[in-house]
Parts: structure tokens; C-alpha cells; sequence
């Protein structure tokens, strides 16, 4: 006998007193396990990187610059998808990957197409095309998903800020309206009176990162700090570096996220 959904085999009426009965049981408990398993890995499984992720709607090809790492946080196992494109990646479609479980390992996989999921504990949903959208896996599981048409990553070095002097810019990150960014600074010099402000506005009012006075380190330091993007922010962050030391200042700014292109 077996279970509609899971086809997992269990004993008939008439087996469960002979040998074989217990070899069925054996096997149930077997499924069961890996299956729970499965389970539970699944909803605490992270999808990063990708670089550049890009969908062709004339030519329905998905692209990604980079690989897409999947980090489990249970075993501390990471299954890599190497950067490529996927053809055929028509609106409606899923795509996925064979998860092949690696208990702090390395494994790669590669992306496929279907119309659905199977009710296969190996097959990882990872996005699927609605329209011209792509909606990603996010971090949890598949409902914990985001609009996403952009994923990557932007680099820029800002002005020189005068030794005893000011100077404050904005930076178009491209996207609005439900992103998510990381922030990698890395001061380029005069790390001791060298203040850079992060902001959400024009204003300069609603401030969301700060790092100042870094004169605890030897050499050019890095920070990072994730912010949510507000929707009216118009796609933009504004920053401003501030000196009262007796050198230049500069720094190279590395943002990475996703969220909805500003069209």
C-alpha cells in the first residue's frame, strides 16, 4: 500500500505480522525522515549572489552574471548554480533545482523549467516568471518572496572631500520600492577626521548609516550594513563625507541588492 500524496509504502492488513512487514516499515520510517528533513531544510535555506540577474521577455531567457550560492544554516552546506542563462523561461514557468543535500560540503546544481513543483523533496523552488516579473526565493521558503526585477551589484569611488571641507552627492541604486541593500565602504584615505553620512532623502534628515573618525585602524576599513529602501525615496541614496582633519578624504562605496527597477 502506499500514501496518496507522498507514495510513502506501507504494510497491508495481512503483512503486519510477517518479515516483510517490518521491511516495509523500516522504509516508511526511512521516507519519513528524509522527507521531514527535507522539510525543515528547505524553509531555513538562503539563495544569494547571481550578480547582474537579467530577463529577455522577447527571447524569454533569464540571465545571471555571477553564481547563485544556496546556504543551508542547518548543516552549513552550499550548493553552487553557476552563472548562465536559463531558455524558455516563458511566463507561468517555475524554475528549480535538484538539491543534492551536501552536510557541510560543496554540490552544484543547475537550473531547470516546470510548470510546477513536484511532490519531490529533492526539486528547490528558486524563482518563477509572472508576465515580465520574476519573482525570487528570497531566504525562507515560497512565500517569503519578493518582486524582483533587479540583482546585482553597483561600485563607485565619491569626490575628494578637501582636507578641512565638505561634500555630499546622491547615488542612484536604480531601484525603488521594496529593496533591499547592502552597504561595503571602504574609506580610501584619511581615516582619522573623515565622517561619510548615508541618507534616504534629499534632505539629508533621515540619516541610515554613519562612520566616523576611524582612527582606531591602521588601514583603509571596511563596513557593512543592510537598509530597507522606502518607495519614495525615488530610487536614490544621498551621502555626505565631512573633514575637519589635515588631509583629502575619499571612498569607494559597494552596493548589493535587489529590488524594482526605477522605470
Amino acid at each position: 500500500m502506499k500514501t496518496s500524496r507522498w507514495q510513502w509504502v506501507y504494510p497491508t492488513e495481512g503483512q503486519t505480522s510477517s518479515p516483510v512487514a517490518y521491511d516495509i516499515i523500516e522504509t516508511l520510517f526511512n521516507q519519513q525522515d528524509a522527507d521531514v528533513y527535507a522539510s525543515y531544510e528547505n524553509m531555513n535555506l538562503i539563495l544569494r549572489g547571481g550578480g547582474t540577474v537579467s530577463l529577455d521577455s522577447e527571447t524569454d531567457v533569464l540571465s545571471w552574471t555571477e553564481d547563485f550560492e544556496i546556504l543551508s544554516l542547518m548543516t552549513g552546506g552550499r550548493i553552487t548554480i553557476e552563472a548562465g542563462n536559463l531558455s524558455g523561461f516563458l511566463s507561468g514557468k517555475i524554475a528549480y533545482i535538484n538539491v543534492a543535500r551536501p552536510v557541510a560540503g560543496i554540490a552544484t546544481a543547475t537550473m531547470q523549467i516546470a510548470d510546477n513543483i513536484a511532490t519531490d523533496t529533492s526539486r528547490l523552488f528558486i524563482c518563477m516568471r509572472r508576465g515580465n516579473a520574476v519573482y525570487f526565493r528570497n531566504h525562507a521558503d515560497r512565500s517569503a518572496m519578493s518582486y524582483v526585477d533587479y540583482m546585482g551589484t553597483r561600485k563607485i569611488t565619491t569626490p575628494v572631500a578637501a582636507a578641512s571641507g565638505s561634500v555630499d552627492a546622491s547615488v542612484s541604486v536604480g531601484v525603488i520600492d521594496g529593496s533591499v541593500w547592502m552597504l561595503r565602504v571602504k574609506a580610501l584615505g584619511n581615516t582619522v577626521d573623515s565622517t561619510i553620512r548615508f541618507f534616504s532623502d534629499s534632505g539629508l534628515t533621515n540619516e541610515i548609516y554613519k562612520a566616523a573618525n576611524k582612527d582606531c585602524y591602521g588601514t583603509p576599513h571596511e563596513d557593512r550594513v543592510p537598509w530597507y529602501l522606502e518607495p519614495d525615496s525615488g530610487g536614490y541614496i544621498y551621502y555626505k563625507i565631512d573633514n575637519d582633519g589635515a588631509s583629502d578624504s575619499a571612498y569607494e562605496i559597494e552596493f548589493s541588492g535587489m529590488g524594482r527597477l526605477d522605470v
